[in-house]
C-alpha cells in the first residue's frame, strides 16, 4: 500500500498547484496597478504579517489633483512600504487541468496495481467461440482503465476546487 501512495505523491508532485515568480519590487501604485491590472477577480495581495486576514484590494485610481501616487491615500492603504511582499492569483481553469492530468495518471497506476493483485489467469475454456479469456495482466491493465477514468473525473473536480496558483514575489533589488 505505501508503494501506490509512494506513486501517487510522485504523480502529484510532477503536476504542481503552485508557481512561484520573483519581481522587482514596483515604485509606486500605478506601477503595481499595471501588473495586476487584467488578472481577473482572484487577486490577493501578500503581506508580510500573515497573522490576520488578507485586507480586500483597494482602488488605486488616482483622485485628480491629488499628492502623486506614491503619496496618495490608496498607496498607503496598501501598507506598501513595508507590509506588501507580493500577490498570488488563483486560476481554477489551469487547477483543473492539472487535476484532470494527476487523476488520470494517480488512477491508472492505482487501478493497475490493485488489477495485478486482484486478477489471477483463468483456466483454458473449452469453446474458443463462447469463451472471452484475458491474461491477469490483461485484466490489470482493464481495471487500470476503470481507474483512469474514476480519475479524470474526481480530479478534474477536485484541481477545479483548489485551483492553481500563481505567486509572485516582491524583491528590493
Amino acid at each position: 500500500m505505501t508503494r501506490i501512495g509512494l506513486i501517487a505523491a510522485l504523480a502529484a508532485g510532477l503536476v504542481g498547484c503552485t508557481t512561484t515568480h520573483v519581481l522587482p519590487r514596483p515604485r509606486n501604485a500605478d506601477q503595481l496597478q499595471l501588473q495586476i491590472s487584467g488578472l481577473g477577480p482572484d487577486v490577493t495581495l501578500l503581506y508580510a504579517d500573515a497573522a490576520g486576514p488578507t485586507p480586500p484590494l483597494p482602488s488605486l485610481a488616482a483622485v485628480p489633483g491629488s499628492a502623486p501616487a506614491a503619496e496618495s491615500p490608496a498607496f498607503a492603504a496598501l501598507g506598501y512600504a513595508s507590509d506588501l511582499r507580493g500577490y498570488e492569483v488563483k486560476r481554477p481553469r489551469r487547477g483543473s487541468w492539472e487535476g484532470l492530468a494527476a487523476g488520470a495518471v494517480i488512477g491508472f497506476v492505482a487501478g493497475t496495481v490493485i488489477g495485478l493483485i486482484v486478477t489471477s489467469d483463468s483456466p483454458p475454456c473449452d469453446d474458443p467461440h463462447l469463451c472471452f479469456q484475458l491474461s491477469a495482466r490483461a485484466k490489470a491493465f482493464l481495471i487500470g482503465g476503470l481507474g483512469a477514468a474514476g480519475g479524470l473525473v474526481i480530479g478534474r473536480h477536485v484541481g477545479e476546487q483548489i485551483g492553481h496558483t500563481d505567486r509572485y514575489l516582491f524583491t528590493d533589488e
